[in-house]
């Protein structure tokens, strides 16, 4: 082999000694690159679980629709948020805030798929059933009770007063909504509305006997009793969330917001509409 051969032979052997220490370093780096994420992510601590109530997305703008509020989407817990309050305490306004403008699908007011919900709860804990057997599978109930005349044979049955402890056995986790509103107001509401107030004095409703709630303290006595029993059962089982919202107070919206992520807009429409019929 010529000098001139070996120089040559030399340099290429060289140069491939060159790229071997610069790439083929470059190809195991990456091969490392490529491997960490996936140890990085096996290491890392799981993702802490957010609480949230609801999935909220903002809305999209349509001209066909006539609120304005936040669309929520069909997902909702799996345990049920439950009206616990009394009836004439703003619970139509309340249907229609998770109903109409938040966009929950398959929400209750009184009627529970053509049946009054108090009679459905009463006629299941009767059959030893879960409460709300029979009931279609709402994911909110606005009003369980039912005011019926019983000198006719009709039901009178309050659910969230006497069925609180069956709820809580099929329920544990349920969020209960306490509605509240200014006492005088709400006794006159009572009044006017169909005969309730007649009807009332003729239920059997624990401590609120047959025969009482002929003035206007006797109801506003019974409307009280009910905020102490849920406080003092949500005490007795923190495993409920306890929402409770004065459904005349400036701030109603930004508290229904805050605790199921519909926009407060919804609340302010809709207790505008039915103000006078809550």
């Amino acid at each position: 082999m010529s000098p001139r051969s070996t120089t040559t032979t030399c340099l290429l052997v060289c140069i491939c000694l060159l790229c071997w220490l610069r790439f083929g370093s470059l190809i195991h780096w990456g091969a490392y690159i490529t491997a960490s994420p996936s140890s990085a992510i096996s290491d890392a601590p799981p993702a802490l679980a957010l609480p949230l109530t609801v999935e909220v997305r903002e809305e999209q703008p349509d001209d066909n629709k006539s609120n304005t509020g936040t669309v929520i989407t069909s997902q909702w817990p799996d345990t049920p948020t439950i009206v616990v309050g009394m009836p004439k305490a703003g619970t139509k306004s309340i249907w229609a805030y998770f109903k109409e403008c938040g966009g929950i699908r398959r929400v209750s007011h009184y009627n529970c798929g053509g049946m009054p919900c108090g009679y459905i709860v009463r006629s299941n804990i009767e059959q030893g059933l879960a409460p709300f057997a029979h009931t279609k599978g709402y994911d909110v109930f606005t009003q369980l009770d039912t005011e019926g005349d019983v000198q006719k044979g009709q039901v009178c049955y309050f659910p969230q007063i006497e069925a609180l402890e069956e709820i809580h056995e099929a329920h544990p986790n349920a969020t209960l909504l306490l509605n509240t509103r200014n006492l005088d107001n709400w006794a006159k509401s009572v009044r006017a509305f169909r005969g309730m107030g007649a009807r009332l004095t003729r239920c059997n409703i624990t401590g609120f006997l047959p025969g009482v709630g002929s003035t206007n303290e006797q109801l506003k006595d019974l409307y009280v009793q009910q905020i102490r029993r849920v406080q003092t059962f949500v005490q007795k089982y923190p495993s409920h969330r306890l929402v409770q919202v004065a459904i005349d107070e400036p701030n109603a919206g930004e508290i229904m917001e805050a605790s199921f992520g519909i926009n407060r807009s919804c609340w302010g429409n809709v207790n505008a509409k039915l103000k006078k019929n809550a």
